[in-house]
């Protein structure tokens, strides 16, 4: 699976990588912010902010390339 993952094209790796790292990561943020005794609709209302959205989608595209650049690299190593 990972292999079949890694022998996809960079740009899909990095989106879905993204992807699943701003899925995670805003539902770890939501249940904080309940635990936190917001409301929901406050905790929704902040999460569709402008700034919320870009900082969150900048940093999961941060972060699926550097995964991707990582395994990618370490996945040619092993090739080799």
């Amino acid at each position: 699976m990972i292999q079949k993952y890694l022998e996809m094209s960079f740009v899909k790796v990095v989106a879905m990588s993204a992807l699943l790292f701003l899925v995670i990561v805003t539902i770890f943020k939501f249940i904080i912010a309940l635990f936190g005794g917001e409301t929901i609709n406050d905790i929704i209302a902040k999460m569709a902010t402008s700034e919320y959205l870009i900082s969150n989608i900048l940093g999961a595209i941060v972060y699926g390339l550097v995964i991707t650049l990582y395994y990618k690299y370490k996945y040619k190593k092993s090739k080799s």
